[in-house]
Protein backbone atom coordinates (compact mmCIF):
# COMPACT_ATOMS: atom_id res chain seq x y z
CA UNK A 1 0.00 0.00 0.00
CA UNK A 2 2.64 2.54 0.48
CA UNK A 3 4.66 2.06 -2.35
CA UNK A 4 1.03 2.51 -4.23
CA UNK A 5 0.61 5.73 -2.56
CA UNK A 6 3.74 7.09 -3.20
CA UNK A 7 2.38 6.21 -7.23
CA UNK A 8 -0.35 8.73 -7.00
CA UNK A 9 -0.06 11.12 -9.47
CA UNK A 10 0.47 14.98 -8.34
CA UNK A 11 -1.78 17.13 -10.46
CA UNK A 12 -0.33 20.66 -10.85
CA UNK A 13 -2.09 23.31 -11.69
CA UNK A 14 -0.81 26.93 -13.11
CA UNK A 15 2.53 25.33 -13.75
CA UNK A 16 4.72 27.68 -15.51
CA UNK A 17 7.68 25.88 -18.18
CA UNK A 18 11.04 26.80 -17.46
CA UNK A 19 12.23 26.99 -21.17
CA UNK A 20 9.21 29.22 -23.00
CA UNK A 21 7.28 30.43 -20.35
CA UNK A 22 3.90 28.88 -21.18
CA UNK A 23 1.81 27.91 -18.00
CA UNK A 24 0.03 24.79 -17.99
CA UNK A 25 -1.55 22.16 -15.94
CA UNK A 26 0.56 18.66 -15.40
CA UNK A 27 0.72 15.43 -14.00
CA UNK A 28 3.65 13.99 -12.80
CA UNK A 29 3.97 10.13 -11.39
CA UNK A 30 6.95 7.93 -10.68
CA UNK A 31 6.95 4.41 -12.38
CA UNK A 32 8.68 0.98 -11.65
CA UNK A 33 8.39 -1.21 -13.97
CA UNK A 34 10.79 -3.79 -12.53
CA UNK A 35 11.34 -4.37 -8.83
CA UNK A 36 15.24 -4.68 -7.72
CA UNK A 37 16.39 -7.38 -5.75
CA UNK A 38 16.79 -5.17 -2.63
CA UNK A 39 14.41 -1.64 -2.57
CA UNK A 40 15.11 0.65 -0.21
CA UNK A 41 12.32 3.17 0.73
CA UNK A 42 12.32 6.22 2.58
CA UNK A 43 8.78 8.13 3.17
CA UNK A 44 9.06 11.66 3.88
CA UNK A 45 6.54 13.09 7.09
CA UNK A 46 6.41 16.31 5.05
CA UNK A 47 3.74 18.56 3.72
CA UNK A 48 4.50 21.25 0.48
CA UNK A 49 1.97 24.03 1.34
CA UNK A 50 2.37 26.54 -0.94
CA UNK A 51 5.85 28.27 -0.81
CA UNK A 52 6.52 26.32 2.78
CA UNK A 53 7.89 23.30 3.74
CA UNK A 54 6.38 21.99 6.91
CA UNK A 55 7.41 19.06 8.67
CA UNK A 56 4.34 17.09 10.13
CA UNK A 57 4.30 14.80 13.14
CA UNK A 58 1.13 13.19 12.67
CA UNK A 59 0.84 9.28 12.18
CA UNK A 60 0.99 8.42 8.71
CA UNK A 61 -2.31 6.58 7.89
CA UNK A 62 -1.12 4.08 5.02
CA UNK A 63 1.73 2.51 6.49
CA UNK A 64 2.32 -1.19 6.53
CA UNK A 65 5.09 -3.27 8.13
CA UNK A 66 6.58 -5.82 5.43
CA UNK A 67 8.79 -8.93 7.26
Amino acid sequence: DCIMKTMEADYIAGYVCNECGQTTNLRRQAEMSKLPPVLVIQILRYLFVKAATKLTWRPLDFVSVVH
